[in-house]
């Protein structure tokens, strides 16, 4: 009797907080409050300048060398970095690649997708994270 009462309890609390969008390990309304923003820089010196704004974001090296982490080590035997995404368009996952393609100048906003239910759209290429760049029209 007491496990059905217990079950009950469960059911009903799950009831209630059916309507928001569990995001990590906290529930969020937003489902986009999770990702974090980095407006345009008023002097950029390169998109190392940006990711180095947003925190969870390890920036190791500079210019076209760095090596971008989001979520820390994935794998012990693969360095898969975040996948970089311009413009709703797939880059890839080599930062050297979207360092040459991009002039800071142009960027409007960094866009860093942390959690595995916001990078889900992209698949299995964002296991690492998601960096959305968007640039000025």
């Amino acid at each position: 009797m007491k496990n059905l009462f217990f079950l009950a309890l469960l059911l009903t609390f799950c009831s209630c907080i059916s309507n928001q969008r569990a995001t990590g390990s906290y529930l969020v309304d937003d489902p986009a409050s999770n990702a974090v923003t980095s407006d345009a820089i008023a002097d950029p010196v390169d998109l190392t300048a940006y990711l180095n704004r947003i925190s969870g974001v390890a920036v190791r090296g500079n210019g076209s060398a760095a090596v971008v982490r989001i979520r820390g080590p994935i794998s012990l035997v693969s360095e898969q970095g975040p996948l970089f995404v311009l413009n709703g368009t797939k880059l890839g996952s080599n930062y050297t690649t979207v360092y040459n393609a991009i002039n800071p100048r142009d960027i409007s906003r960094v866009k860093v997708l942390k959690s595995a239910s916001e990078a889900a759209f992209y698949g299995s290429q964002a296991a690492g994270g998601v960096v959305e760049i968007f640039l000025k029209d």
